[in-house]
């Protein structure tokens, strides 16, 4: 990428070119030779920096040297006019005026064709610096939003994650549901077996009184029949035939309820062992399905956590470049409005030097130097130059999580009512 400070140094390589004396000069900070080591010297306030070329000159300084050392009064040194145009070029940025020791200076030049072409050539030089300081903005907001453009990918690449969790905490659902459903039909069997135990125990109870009924009843007869075996049926009455017989009957239906009673217990401990293995078999199939269900769980929250954390991570990164490149992006085109100011500036003031047709053109009270002052009031400014602030998008929310199994809290959410 070319940018506006590197394509201004063709201005000084234009003008370096030339057959010009430039020991007067200092590029970046290389050194002076041993013989300019006073002029090197300089107060650091009278210097002015290019932020184009990286270049410092103190201002006024050929002229300051030519006048200092009694040079030609009449201005017709070729290098001491081009030496005070390199100087207007290099600077200052800030002043809203002309030097006066330019216009002092510029009051001597001797308007030679070679002067007058030395000032269009770098006019021309400038236009392209112009074009390269225009097309640095351009890049710059182009890397500006290629950066920006990383939050999309990276919203994008979460909503990929975010769609896998959602995913994931649907099958956690239908496990849900497949668990609630199977803990309805335990809670069922759970209720008949119960019942079932219940009524074991109800018939034991009745067998129990059967049979002690029936026990008694049994003695009695079997007291009485050994009576008559000791005496013989003929010792009974026709009275005692007939008490006999009722006898008989009652042991007879006392057994019949016995019987029944006894049939009634094994009948319902049968049923209670059936609802029994039952119910044992449903807890156990939905002791499974919890598990299947807390795995799920687990599952879907550790792919909601990681996406978030992933994205949360990739986010507060891609944040902190997009800053540093903003804040640099934002300096540049600072630099980049100053450049242009100074430069159209001094564009400005060559094409008055270009077109003055007359020596006597930059005399002090000569309309030209006031042409040429007006130039340090005009404004330059180019709105193609201004980066609009672009602030970061907002983070995005992640998913919520479900609370971890094993825990207090997942046990109250998901079994409290079970």
């Amino acid at each position: 990428m070319v940018s506006g400070r590197a394509n201004i140094a063709l201005v000084w390589l234009l003008l370096s070119a030339s057959s010009l004396d430039v020991a007067g000069m200092e590029l970046g900070s290389g050194t002076c030779g041993a013989s300019r080591s006073a002029e090197c010297a300089r107060p650091a306030a009278r210097d002015s920096v290019l932020l184009s070329t990286r270049v410092t000159l103190q201002a006024g300084r050929a002229y300051a040297a030519h006048r200092d050392a009694g040079g030609d009064p009449e201005g017709e040194s070729l290098n001491h006019n081009k030496n005070l145009i390199r100087e207007f070029v290099a600077g200052p940025f800030a002043a809203e005026s002309a030097p006066p020791s330019l216009l002092e200076g510029l009051s001597t030049i001797r308007l030679t064709p070679e002067v007058q072409e030395f000032a269009k050539q770098t006019l021309r030089t400038l236009e392209s610096t112009f074009t390269s300081i225009l097309q640095a903005s351009q890049n710059d907001t182009r890397m500006r939003d290629t950066i920006y453009a990383g939050f999309a990918d990276l919203t994008t690449q979460f909503h990929r994650d975010k769609a896998a969790a959602t995913s994931k905490l649907e099958d956690t659902d239908a496990a849900r549901k497949l668990h609630m459903d199977c803990r309805e039909e335990e809670s069922t069997l759970f209720d008949q077996q119960r019942e079932s135990v219940h009524q074991v125990n109800l018939s034991r109870t009745a067998e129990r009184g059967e049979m002690k009924t029936a026990q008694q009843k049994h003695d009695a007869v079997t007291l009485r029949f050994q009576e008559l075996v000791d005496r013989g049926l003929d010792a009974l009455s026709l009275a005692g035939h007939a008490e006999h017989l009722s006898m008989v009957r009652e042991y007879e239906d006392v057994m019949k309820s016995y019987n029944t009673a006894l049939q009634t217990y094994h009948t319902r401990l049968w049923e209670s062992g059936n609802v029994t293995k039952s119910y044992t078999e449903k807890k156990t199939r939905c002791n499974g399905k919890q598990a299947a269900f807390e795995d799920s769980v687990c599952e879907a929250a550790e792919a909601s956590q990681t996406s978030c954390d992933t994205y949360s991570n990739a986010y507060a990164t891609r944040l902190q470049d997009y800053k540093v490149v903003t804040d640099n992006v934002a300096a540049r085109a600072n630099d980049r409005k100053a450049e242009w100011n100074h430069l159209k500036r001094v564009a400005c003031v060559l094409d008055k030097l270009a077109g003055v047709e007359a020596n006597g053109d930059l005399a002090t009270n000569g309309t030209l130097r006031q042409r040429i002052q007006d130039c340090y009031t005009m404004d330059f400014a180019d709105k193609d130059l201004g980066i609009p602030d672009k602030p970061s998008p907002a983070p995005e929310a992640c998913l919520s999580m479900p609370a971890w199994p094993c825990t207090d809290a997942f046990a109250q959410e998901e079994y409290a009512n079970l």
